[in-house]
């Protein structure tokens, strides 16, 4: 079988070929298991998916068992169980697959072949992307903003209406207070930008055109002028996907050397790269625990109630573990946590079993993540990031046990 060829570099890719291998490995493990009576209570997940956070190197796939095939996994010293270990590593091996454990129920799939692991995770970032973009949830993210300006192509792919929110999040992200239009009927604009929301001064009109290859010319260019002289606009920047003909070009810089018109800018996916390129970096610093030069409205929300909050996660895989965290910003649908230090109370003489507080005086800056929150039938509110379930911590002390 010839396979497809896949090309990272600019999101040529085909999702479909890199998925297709996964899910022939898939129905080849499941078979296998099923002729031996191994499969009940096994599952597949895909791990970003399965943990509701941004894709990471190495998440292909997750393989989990609280049946016989438990014993497979966990090697039991058996002669028919080690003929399964080796007949299900076979399988892997054939398909240019690996196996670790993930957890004492859990085995992570991993491709034999150390590039694979760029090809999924290009993948997966793609849909991941797609997924937030839906939700108008892509603000927060760096990684949204990593991925674009590594693969200026991808964004020909959003739909012209995702395309249009993912430049209102770029502007948002370069400390603008922005305007999205309705997506019809705007007049020419597809995003009013501010210089803030105290003092709503209009600095810049954006217009927006999604297109594959069709090349931009004088005509909407010279109107878009037209749109900001009218309006008083400062500058205005039309951004598209496709490319600007050499008219359009020698037009904008004209504008460019005129005091007494808006200045037009052209940017085209590179340009929109580039912006990627910054907010990802500025983003990156902020969660390893920087500050912003400028904070970008969407981080400069108005607080909530929540903001402030201290939160705790408990890990019980390798003994039990407390994470404490302080809510940095908080937002409908996700939140700003900032890890903070705990203080033991009370311990047994040598530091492996006690109980905690959370260090809530001390100033230091942890590091930054952004979590999903949701809130349950019983109206407790919770927040899933960094691998870990936190709940907002009552004050008490914590049992911890590192034995």
């Amino acid at each position: 079988m010839v396979e497809k060829e896949i090309h990272l570099g600019d999101l040529q890719l085909d999702d479909d070929a890199v998925i297709s291998k996964l899910d022939d490995l898939k129905r080849a493990i499941k078979t296998w298991a099923s002729r031996r009576r191994l499969w009940k209570d096994t599952w597949f997940h895909t791990p970003y998916i399965h943990r509701n956070e941004c894709p990471r190197r190495g998440d292909i796939l997750y393989l989990c068992s609280e049946g016989p095939l438990y014993d497979v996994f966990r090697g039991i010293l058996d002669d028919k169980y080690e003929r399964y270990q080796e007949q299900f590593e076979e399988i892997l091996n054939s398909f240019g697959f690996r196996y670790e454990m993930e957890d004492h129920i859990t085995a992570t799939i991993l491709p034999s072949n150390e590039k694979a692991f760029d090809d999924y995770l290009a993948v997966y970032r793609w849909q991941w992307l797609k997924e937030k973009s839906k939700h108008r949830l892509i603000d927060l993210h760096a990684e949204v903003f990593e991925f674009v300006s590594s693969r200026p192509g991808s964004v020909r792919n959003l739909s012209w209406r995702e395309f249009e929110e993912f430049l209102d999040a770029v502007f948002r992200n370069q400390g603008f207070y922005t305007e999205l239009g309705p997506g019809g009927d705007d007049g020419g604009v597809d995003i009013r930008l501010y210089r803030n929301s105290v003092m709503p001064e209009l600095v810049t009109l954006v217009q927006a055109k999604r297109y594959k290859t069709l090349p931009i010319g004088l005509e909407p260019v010279a109107a878009l002028l037209g749109v900001a002289s009218e309006q008083r606009a400062l500058d205005a920047i039309f951004v598209t996907t496709s490319r600007f003909q050499p008219k359009a070009k020698r037009f904008a810089k004209t504008t460019q050397q005129r005091i007494d018109l808006p200045s037009i800018e052209l940017a085209d996916s590179e340009r929109v790269a580039e912006w990627c390129r910054d907010i990802s970096e500025s983003l990156r610093k902020f969660y390893q625990g920087e500050q912003f030069a400028f904070l970008p409205s969407s981080l400069s929300a108005k607080s909530t109630g929540l903001t402030g909050k201290v939160v705790v996660a408990h890990s019980h895989f390798d003994g039990i573990r407390n994470y404490f965290c302080v809510v940095d910003a908080d937002f409908p649908n996700e939140s700003i946590l900032r890890y903070i230090p705990s203080t033991v109370v009370s311990d047994d003489g040598y530091g492996q079993r006690g109980s905690e507080v959370a260090d809530i005086q001390n100033h230091h800056v942890g590091q930054r993540f952004v979590a999903s929150k949701s809130i349950d039938d019983k109206g407790r509110v919770s927040f899933w990031g960094d691998r870990h379930l936190f709940f907002l911590w009552d004050g008490t002390p914590q049992h911890f046990d590192c034995d």
